[in-house]
């Protein structure tokens, strides 16, 4: 601040009555007054006045500079802080195909490692699959999904050497806010995910706690082996399909016999188990499933994932009251996990309590607007309580979220002009005719308008081609116009449903 210059003035006389006289004046006898109280003069008033004025604006001024420092002095970090972002699929640049495993294996580790800091709102890894094997543009990607940053990378496989390059940009501006490329041993894989979560905590400005810092870091298995074979698990896995099934069994069972304590590879032989079951591939008798959640749970009591899913298996079966409490158990582990809430949602909109299931699934969407499967499951709700507008409005906006514009500008038209039957046939014109995954919707979509006989023509291709979603015949309210018909019974026992 500049020093401020004051006009001089020359003040002479001391004590009450004193004259103020110029500097070397000299008055005549001859022409002295006699003394009389001294008058300040009207600008030596406006003066001081000023002067006043002045130096209560700089004391004001002072004091806000101080108090201003001081606020940018303590403002603490995670006040600049990005609080929600998008892990893309990492690109297999290895140039084998069979490597695929890995890279996909490493994004959803670094997903489920993020997804355990409560201030960080991570996309799942079905909403970021949608992506694979395009080139998504930062900003775009960031207003679909309405997050603040976005990590992408590649990851090369050399014999037993890895190499991963990520990038982690702002999608406000497509700025890059850190990058790095990490060449490491096969073996140091665990290394690797644990070091690139921390540097996205880190870069994205979040203030961790220290059991936080050890959830970033935390293990299910120290052997590099158990956790390769269950990436190749978790790689099959994912394909749904009978061989697939198979492969991912031969996989986590490779995972067990090398670590007999990951829990997380028994949760994964019970996946596959309960899917072979509902697909109709085993028999209730053959099906292991329940026999290895159980296991994952005893050895792991504190995985939220295990009690979830196992919860889920026990749900599809009608066994509410056993699901609820072990789903119940994940939430507590778990409290922030999206898909636990909304499966707790499917399980009371499966008991018929539609209005706990509305609550819920809205509970949900207050934690991400964008969660596809509760905006879904929450249309599906308002659907059996007949309170179609608001179920269109959310199909509308749970189509546009995975991608299908089209359907989502079709429904609100066909509504108004001809309905919720009018919008549900509009919906089956618009699905494909032989694609497998859309045998059980169309079929759901037939019962839903009444038609019976297109829903059991429907459930039977489902059925020829081990279509996913069977294993909600038991429990979907939408089929219960269908299951006094004697056809309905005998599909659920070809499946094993009985």
């Amino acid at each position: 601040m500049n020093p401020v210059s004051l006009p001089g003035i020359d003040e002479t006389g001391t004590g009450e009555g004193a004259t103020a006289t110029p500097a070397g004046a000299d008055f005549p006898g001859d022409f002295a007054h006699p003394q009389q109280p001294a008058v300040e003069p009207a600008a030596l008033i406006v003066r001081k006045t000023n002067y006043t004025a002045l130096a209560l604006g700089i004391t004001i001024l002072v004091f806000v500079n101080v108090g201003l420092y001081f606020f940018f002095r303590d403002k603490r970090p995670e006040d600049d802080a990005i609080h929600s972002i998008a892990v893309m699929p990492l690109v297999n640049a290895s140039g084998d195909p069979n490597l695929e495993y890995l890279s996909d294996g490493i994004t959803e580790n670094i997903i489920n490692s993020l997804s355990r800091l409560p201030k960080l709102k991570v996309m799942a890894r079905a909403t970021v699959f949608r992506y694979k094997g395009q080139e998504a543009d930062p900003i775009k990607v960031g207003h679909e999904l309405k997050v603040g940053a976005m990590l992408t990378g590649r990851v090369v496989q050399q014999g037993n050497n890895l190499t991963v390059n990520v990038d982690l940009v702002n999608v406000t501006d497509g700025s890059q806010l850190w990058g790095e490329k990490y060449d490491r041993k096969l073996s140091d894989i665990f290394a690797v995910q644990e070091e690139i979560a921390r540097q996205i905590s880190d870069k994205l400005r979040l203030k961790l706690t220290g059991e936080e810092q050890q959830q970033l870091s935390k293990r299910y298995t120290e052997n590099a082996e158990a956790y390769r074979a269950f990436l190749w698990g978790r790689f099959f896995w994912e394909r749904r399909t009978e061989d697939g099934m198979k492969k991912g069994i031969q996989h986590f069972q490779q995972a067990i016999d090398s670590d007999p304590s990951y829990a997380l590879a028994y949760v994964g032989l019970a996946d596959c188990y309960l899917i072979l079951y509902d697909y109709g591939f085993l028999s209730p008798q053959e099906s292991g499933a329940e026999a290895e959640f159980r296991r994952a749970i005893e050895l792991s009591p504190n995985y939220a994932t295990a009690h979830h899913w196992y919860g889920y298996y026990l749900a599809v079966r009608g066994r509410f009251d056993e699901s609820l409490a072990e789903m119940r158990r994940g939430e507590e582990i778990d409290p922030l996990s999206l898909i636990i809430k909304t499966n707790i949602g499917r399980l009371l909109f499966w008991e018929r309590k539609y209005d706990l299931a509305i609550a819920q699934f809205k509970s949900v969407l207050e934690m991400d607007p964008n969660f596809a499967s509760a905006l879904e499951k929450l249309a599906e709700a308002y659907e059996a309580k007949q309170m179609y507008p608001e179920a269109i409005a959310e199909y509308q906006k749970w189509a546009a979220l995975v991608g299908d514009g089209e359907l989502a500008a079709q429904l609100g038209p066909a509504y108004a002009a001809s309905g919720y039957k009018g919008a549900i046939t509009k919906w089956i014109e618009h699905l494909g005719q032989t694609r497998e995954q859309d045998y059980t919707q169309r079929a759901m979509l037939h019962a839903a308008v009444g038609d019976k006989e297109q829903a059991f023509l429907w459930l039977g291709k489902a059925y020829e081609a081990r279509s996913t979603w069977l294993y909600q015949l038991r429990v979907a309210p939408v089929f219960d116009g269908l299951r006094s018909d004697a056809r309905f019974a005998d599909l659920q026992k070809r499946i094993g449903l009985e």
